[in-house]
């Protein structure tokens, strides 16, 4: 963080700009070799801020809100966020009255869990994936989605407190229920990147394995292409760890970040989830659907199966047929639902 009291926001910038090609000319050498690395900087400035404004928690914020703008395109760069304080507080109040809507929604168990089918597209795909989706009840018993609650939360530390809700009301549901195709079936359950960080959560999902005694072939856990990159050891080390109980790994979103593809061979999953954005347009955009069978291609060599997002036509899941892909998620094949009996097409006898 750096301070500059008195100077204009195109001031900033200039000085930001200085810095960032002062330390681009670092060469750092590597201990083991003589090659050099180079440096990149991304720098969010805070620009016009009120005279009469003294709370340094809102500057940082837009700040930081900026430096995530300058990482959004395309990183090594710097970007202003002109600071309206009218604004900024308004959202403060609106996030802040959010927190106090998900506390109450966890206390209160206004949480809903819903599955949405994951379909294998090859005979020799046997077992049916169902992805594990929440959803909020709200005070009027209006249905919220989770793009309204979850950034939030997110920001606020609370998703480690919505992950553990989770698990635990997928595993009390699941002990009760009688099912007779375990074999057949696998439970996808979304984990967070704080969760990812907490040495705590592994403990505590062992623990409702052996309470719940159930099997852990059952689940595959699901993390982002961003939190794997962003925690490459750790994630490693959390995959590695679930599936000596017997769990399978999913990476999800891949293709969204495509920072690198050599980390890859250090995380040990199981699938691949194709970002949506790739497969919306695989009917319409010729070099989409080369990206697309690229990245099969690649996880294929990887021995990792692939699912693709957002099939929402049989046009598209022909396509994705037809480029050898795995497994297809999608409205096509059923929207999300609430978590019953009947949601489980396979198993509505079993039940």
């Amino acid at each position: 963080m750096i301070i500059l009291p008195y100077t204009p926001a195109r001031g900033a910038l200039k000085v930001a700009e200085a810095i960032r090609n002062k330390i681009q000319k670092l060469n750092i050498p590597h201990s083991s070799s003589s090659v050099s690395s180079i440096v990149t900087v991304s720098m969010g400035v805070a620009g016009s801020i009120p005279n009469n404004e003294d709370d340094p928690i809102l500057l940082v914020e837009a700040a930081d809100h900026a430096l995530y703008l300058a990482k959004a395109q395309g990183r090594n760069r710097e970007q202003i966020y002109l600071y309206d304080i009218a604004r900024e507080k308004s959202r403060k109040n609106s996030q802040l009255l959010w927190v106090k809507k998900l506390r109450q929604a966890l206390e209160e168990n206004r949480f809903r869990l819903y599955t949405q089918p994951i379909i294998p597209l090859k005979k020799d795909n046997h077992k049916i994936h169902y992805e594990v989706l929440i959803r909020l009840l709200d005070d009027d018993g209006q249905i919220v989605l989770p793009e309204e609650f979850l950034e939030i939360a997110n920001l606020y530390s609370m998703m480690p407190r919505i992950d553990l809700w989770v698990i635990d009301s997928l595993f009390n549901y699941l002990s009760k229920t009688n099912f007779s195709a375990w074999d057949n079936v696998c439970f996808s359950i979304n984990i967070s990147g704080a969760s990812l960080n907490d040495n705590q959560f592994f403990r505590y999902l062992y623990q409702k394995f052996q309470h719940h005694k159930l099997p852990a072939k059952m689940f595959c856990f699901e993390i982002t292409e961003t939190i794997a990159i962003n925690n490459l050891s750790q994630a490693s080390k959390f995959i590695s760890t679930l599936k000596s109980l017997g769990c399978s790994f999913a990476l999800d979103d891949f293709g969204k970040g495509m920072s690198s593809l050599t980390y890859l061979k250090n995380l040990p999953v199981d699938y691949l989830k194709i970002d949506g954005s790739f497969i919306k347009e695989i009917n319409t955009e010729p070099v989409t659907k080369a990206m697309v069978q690229a990245i099969h291609y690649l996880a294929e060599a990887l021995g990792v199966k692939t699912i693709a997002e957002f099939a929402e036509n049989q046009d598209i899941v022909d396509i994705l047929t037809e480029l050898n892909i795995d497994y297809a998620q999608g409205y096509h094949f059923g929207k999300p639902a609430l978590i019953n009996c009947s949601s489980f097409r396979i198993l509505e006898q079993a039940c």
